[in-house]
């Protein structure tokens, strides 16, 4: 049993790790897709030509993105949560 809960405690500690990489590239990621999105939206923004269908996708892809980054945060939040609860049974086995 000693052995077992010293296995739990070293997976959950590479699950940490792994959801904090996770989070860092995702955050990264989205945080690029974002810049490219307002780059594109000035450009059109600066453009003579009337750009109001290309303008109105960015923006729809500037919301998309927030909403998908917003359901990839809560996602890695509710991982660490059951890391955490997996942590606290861990240590009464």
């Amino acid at each position: 049993m000693m052995n077992m809960t010293g296995n739990t405690a070293v997976d959950l500690a590479n699950v940490v790790e792994r959801i904090h990489v996770l989070e860092g590239v995702s955050t990264q990621l989205f945080s690029k897709l974002q810049g490219t999105a307002h780059f594109l939206r000035d450009l059109v923004d600066q453009s003579a030509v009337d750009n109001a269908d290309l303008l109105q996708k960015i923006e729809e892809v500037q919301l998309d993105l927030g909403k998908s980054m917003g359901e990839a945060l809560g996602m890695v939040r509710d991982v660490k949560g059951i890391v955490k609860f997996g942590r606290a049974h861990t240590n009464h086995i």
